[in-house]
C-alpha cells in the first residue's frame, strides 16, 4: 500500500466515524412511509424524478410510473429508456449509493428491478428509520413539518428528529402582491416595517403554540 492509499483510508475511516448531523429533510411519519409506493420507483419522486423528465419522459408516463395501481413490469417501460441518461447525475448518484448500502445491487436493471422492489416493500414491516439513521450515523436530522399531518407529527418524535417550519412567505417577500397575498393569508394590514416586524412576531408565537 504506497502512502497516498494509507492517507485516504485514515482519512476515510476518521470521516466515516463522524456523526452527522442533517440539515434538511422532508422525512414523513414512518406509517405513512410504510403506505406510500414501495417499490423501486419511490426512488425517483422528486428531484431525479425531474431528471427523468428533463432527460424525455413525458408528464403523462411518469404519473403512471408514479402510480400505485400500475403494475412493476409497465413502470419498467416508462423508466428503462431514461435510467442510462440520468445515471450521472448527482441525484441518481446518490440513489445507487443507497440501492447499493441498503439493498446489496450496483445498479438498477432488468435483471433486478423485481427483486429490488421486494425488497423495499418488506422495509414496511421493519423499524426502517432506525436502521437507515443507525447505519448512516445521522444524529441530528432538521425535518420540515410543512406537508405532515398534525396528528401524525407526534410518530416523529424520536430524538434525532428536530422539527423546523417553512417560513418561506414570510422570507422571499419581493413585491407589493407578494405583500398582498402576505396580508390577505394573516389578516394584517403593512403600511409600514414596524407592521411586517409585529406580524412575524405574531406568526412565530402562533407556531410555537
Amino acid at each position: 500500500m504506497n502512502i497516498d492509499n494509507k492517507l485516504y483510508n485514515e482519512l476515510y475511516n476518521i470521516i466515516s466515524s463522524m456523526p452527522i448531523f442533517d440539515t434538511h429533510e422532508h422525512m414523513l411519519a414512518e406509517q405513512d412511509r410504510r403506505k406510500s409506493n414501495l417499490d423501486f420507483s419511490l426512488f425517483f419522486m422528486m428531484y431525479a424524478g425531474t431528471d427523468l423528465k428533463n432527460a424525455g419522459m413525458i408528464e403523462e408516463d411518469y404519473a403512471l410510473f408514479q402510480a400505485k395501481d400500475v403494475g412493476l413490469k409497465e413502470k419498467w417501460s416508462y423508466f428503462s429508456d431514461y435510467w442510462g441518461k440520468i445515471k450521472n447525475t448527482s441525484y441518481s448518484k446518490i440513489i445507487l449509493e443507497a440501492v447499493s448500502d441498503l439493498y446489496g445491487y450496483e445498479d438498477i436493471t432488468e435483471d433486478n428491478y423485481l427483486e429490488l422492489s421486494v425488497k423495499i416493500k418488506n422495509t414496511a414491516s421493519l423499524k426502517w428509520y432506525d436502521e437507515v439513521l443507525h447505519k448512516s450515523n445521522v444524529k441530528h436530522i432538521l425535518n420540515h413539518l410543512e406537508n405532515i399531518a398534525q396528528a401524525d407529527i407526534k410518530d416523529l418524535d424520536r430524538p434525532e428528529f428536530k422539527p423546523v417550519i417553512n417560513f418561506d412567505d414570510v422570507i422571499s417577500l419581493c413585491c407589493l402582491e407578494d405583500i398582498f397575498e402576505f396580508e390577505k393569508k394573516y389578516d394584517r394590514k403593512i403600511y409600514k416595517l414596524q407592521d411586517m416586524l409585529d406580524t412575524i412576531d405574531s406568526i412565530f408565537e402562533k407556531k410555537k403554540n
